[in-house]
């Protein structure tokens, strides 16, 4: 097992990355859409919404992608990193871990 737990965790993280950019930029699995997450992003103080929301949902599902696929590992982990940090810091900072 321990040959494959690195790519078992890899293909798990990336596909919970893939699954999440989707709801933010399709509207799939009950997710809200693009216009829904621009209006969100500006409702908290994150202007323009609409570009930002693209670049979240973009670097979410495609980051997800090259996560799965192992490649450019490095600068999806830093991108996905700085996603990540902005959510802890903008949404679940006043409202928990769970929304």
């Amino acid at each position: 097992m321990d040959r494959y737990g690195p790519t078992v965790l890899r293909l798990m993280v990336g596909l919970v990355f893939v699954a999440h950019g989707a709801q933010h930029l399709f509207g799939v699995w009950g997710g809200p859409g693009l216009a829904a997450t621009a209006a969100s992003f500006d409702s908290i103080g994150l202007s323009p919404g609409f570009p930002l929301a693209v670049a979240v949902g973009a670097a979410e599902f495609g980051g997800g992608l090259l996560l799965m696929a192992g490649a450019l590992t490095p600068y999806v982990a830093v991108a996905l990193t700085i996603v990540m940090l902005g959510a802890m810091w903008k949404v679940h900072l006043a409202n928990g871990f769970f929304i």
